[in-house]
């Protein structure tokens, strides 16, 4: 564990000190020490309404700039979902 008033791990020539967070940060090159370790990751952070898990947002754009029948042909395929979520 790195304390305070020891050589920075990354660049050697700074010292570290606390700032005003209660972290361990290099005067000379910047980079940060941190005290506890990070947070667990969560893998499904998205909203529920992220346009990657509501079709008929995400196609509602293309909808306002494609021609009606470049759109059917492009979205043929997610039709029977879109139609799901009207």
């Amino acid at each position: 564990m790195v304390k305070a008033g020891e050589p920075c791990p990354r660049c050697a020539d700074g010292q570290l000190l606390l700032d005003g967070e209660g972290e361990l940060s290099c005067v000379q090159c910047g980079n940060i020490v941190y005290t506890e370790t990070p947070a667990e990751y969560e893998p499904d952070r998205r909203s529920h309404t992220d346009n990657r898990q509501n079709p008929t947002v995400f196609a509602e754009e293309y909808r306002r700039a494609l021609p009606k029948e470049e759109f059917d042909e492009a979205f043929k395929d997610f039709k029977d979902i879109m139609e799901e979520q009207s």
